[in-house]
Order: C-alpha cells, then sequence, then structure tokens
C-alpha cells in the first residue's frame, strides 16, 4: 500500500474503509521508521483475499515449511529447497496480481454495510 493508495482508502469514508485506513497507520509509520520503505504490505488480508480468489496467485509453489521455535528465530517460517526436504505441505503463494487485489479491497471497503437489525421487545 503506497502513500496513494493509503489516502485514497482513506477518502472512501466508509466505516470499513476508515478502520481499514486507522488501523493499518501504525504499520505505514513502522514501515517508514524501520524498514525505510514508504507504505507496507497486507499479509493477512491477501491470504483472505486469495482463498476464494485463486486467479490473483501469479506465482506459487509446493514447498516443505516448518516454524522455528528457537529463542532468535521464533515463529519465523522456514521454507526447505533440499533435495533431501521432506514432502511439500503448503502452497507457497509467491505474487499475486497487486492491481487486482487492491480492486477487490477497495472495492469490498466501499460496500456500505447495512445496520445490523435489532430485536424488538428483546432484554
Amino acid at each position: 500500500m503506497t502513500p496513494d493508495d493509503q489516502r485514497a482508502l482513506e477518502r472512501i469514508g466508509t466505516p470499513m474503509a476508515v478502520f481499514a485506513h486507522r488501523v493499518n497507520r501504525t504499520v505505514a509509520d513502522w514501515a517508514r521508521d524501520v524498514t525505510g520503505l514508504a507504505g507496507y504490505d497486507l499479509p493477512d488480508p491477501v491470504a483472505m483475499a486469495v482463498a476464494p480468489r485463486p486467479d490473483l496467485v501469479m506465482e506459487q509453489e509446493q514447498a516443505y515449511v516448518d516454524t522455528a521455535v528457537g529463542d532468535e528465530a521464533r515463529g519465523q517460517m522456514i521454507v526447505d529447497r533440499r533435495v533431501s526436504a521432506p514432502a511439500p505441505n503448503l502452497t507457497l503463494v509467491r505474487r499475486v496480481d497487486e492491481a487486482g487485489f487492491k480492486r477487490l479491497l477497495f472495492d469490498t471497503v466501499t460496500r456500505r454495510v447495512p445496520a445490523p437489525a435489532t430485536m424488538e421487545g428483546s432484554r
């Protein structure tokens, strides 16, 4: 999400767009201050997008992946590409259609969500 994307998201003005922008402001600050990059990625929303929309996947591989549990690397994903690696246990998405993902994201947050129905007489 470039700074222009972030401003466009905020300008949509729906409750979901405002929420999406506000919740990621800290990420944008972190990316700028720690990585020196203008903008940020959205790995969880991308994962949620490709589940129902596999057409967004542009590059993928079958791989054996494990999660480190040691102190220094705890929680990091380890992709084992050795010839002796165990059989692949997941599909690793390497690249998605960025423009397609952003269209989906912006279209989704543009929709107005109706207020929940109230239950008359319940207390």
